[in-house]
Formats: C-alpha cells, structure tokens, sequence
C-alpha cells in the first residue's frame, strides 16, 4: 500500500499522544467528564470509518451508539450535565450538586479529553488502514515513539516522580504489561473487523471495571451506574450480532442499505 510507512510512523505518534491526552484529562477532570467525553470516540469513529473508509454506517449503528453513549451517561454522571441540569432547590439540599457547582472550568483538562476521543478515533481508523501489516510492526513504532517522547517531555515535568517502592514498581509493570496486550488485540481485532465494530465492543470494559470494582475492591455502585453499564453491554451485543440480526431483517422486509 502506498505511503505504508509514513501512516506507520503516523500510527506511533497518534497512539502516543492519545495516552498522554486521556492520562492529563483523566488528571485534571472528574472523572465522569473526562469519562463521558473520552468514551464518546465510537462516535467519531463512526463517522470517520464511514468518510476515510467506506465502511458501513447505517440506522443501526446509529441505534447501537445512541444506546451506548445513554449507557456511558448514566455510569459516569458528568459533572458538567448536573450544572446544565441544576435545580436551586435541588441543590440546596444536594451537597454532591453544591460541589458541583462551585467547580471551575478546567480547560486544559476538557481540550486534553476532546483531543483524547478524537485521537482514540483517528488511531482506529489508522490501524484500520493498515490492517494488511502485521501487529508487531505497529505495537513497535507505537512503542519506540512512546519512548523518545517520554524522554523529551520528562525534563520539562515538575511534577514528574518514579516509583519509590518495589509495590509502585509492580504496578508500574502490571500498567504496561496490561496496555500492550490492549494495543495486540486492539491490532488484531481491526484486521479481523471494521473500525465501528471494535470500537463499540471496546467500552466493554467499563462494565468489566465495575465488576472489578465489586469483586475486588467491594465497592457497589449506584443504581444508576449499574443501568448504565447494562447499556454499554445491551449495544456491544447488538453489534456482536449485528450481521445475522440485519441479514434476518432483510429477508422479512427485503434488502435495504440504510440499516
């Protein structure tokens, strides 16, 4: 394919700069805002496979994001909607909405999680693109970027602080160990599926984090996180039997594209 390379090496540094704009969003930001605008990416993605791609985006899909974006809503309740939504009387008797609103707006954080979603996406699409070239050549030009950029970028860091115990240091392995096999079968999946499919399937893990954070950390969440991570696993199955589902449609009402 040509330009192969340069989209490579434009691989690395988007990958790059997507882990560093959701680590500063998720820094800065309470964590339902910077979670919600993170998670939003399918959307992009959706559109951008569609546009750059040629891949199928129907109602359907539509429908599925729809349901997965009211799914990611409810689990992270974004500050930022309670202050759109704020009632005086409510909040009166609401300190959770008091400390809303006395919040400021942090825009470093916001840019640093919109900048996130639309890199998450435009990584997607990327490793799409270059789903003929094996795995490995993509996790390697991610991870050399990710080095040479961490080295230039840690002289200017105040805040920058290494592990100070061996804990910190297993942690610090178990992150990077975890995040490479994320990016293998992110890499893989793409060759196997479009861009929309993987991305939706993908938030599958904030259901899985609340079960770790029941399981492990005996933590219940609220009733309404519970609803939401339902929704996130409702529209990843409607796309796991996307195909079969709409091959049915179309034998009962006649073939259609808009689905």
């Amino acid at each position: 394919m040509k330009g192969t390379r340069l989209f490579i090496a434009l691989h690395g540094l988007i990958g790059t700069l997507t882990v560093l704009c959701i680590f500063v969003g998720f820094s800065r930001l309470p964590v339902g805002d910077a979670a919600s605008i993170i998670f939003s990416s399918p959307v992009i993605v959706m559109i951008a496979s569609w546009l750059l791609l040629g891949e199928h985006c129907g109602i359907y899909r539509l429908f599925v994001v729809l349901v997965l974006m009211t799914g990611v809503m409810l689990i992270s309740q974004p500050p930022f909607l309670l202050k759109i939504m704020q009632d005086e009387k409510l909040i009166k008797n609401n300190p959770k909405l008091q400390e809303v609103q006395n919040q400021h707006y942090d825009v470093l954080g916001y840019t640093s999680a919109f900048l996130g979603s639309v890199l998450t996406a435009s990584n997607f699409v990327c490793m799409r693109k270059l789903r003929e070239v094996h795995f490995t050549v993509l996790i390697f030009s991610f991870s050399v970027v990710s080095v040479i950029l961490s080295l230039v970028l840690i002289p200017f860091l105040s805040s920058f602080k290494a592990p100070v115990n061996w804990r910190e240091w297993v942690y610090c392995v178990i992150v990077g160990v975890s995040g490479l096999l994320g990016q293998i079968l992110v890499s893989i999946a793409l060759k196997k599926e479009t861009a929309g499919l993987v991305s939706v399937t993908r938030t599958v893990d904030i259901a899985l984090a609340y079960l770790l954070q029941i399981t492990w950390f005996g933590e219940i969440p609220e009733a309404a996180s519970v609803v939401g991570a339902g929704l996130v696993v409702l529209a990843v199955a409607f796309m796991t039997i996307e195909d079969s589902l709409l091959n049915f449609l179309r034998r009962i009402f006649g073939g259609t594209s808009i689905v």
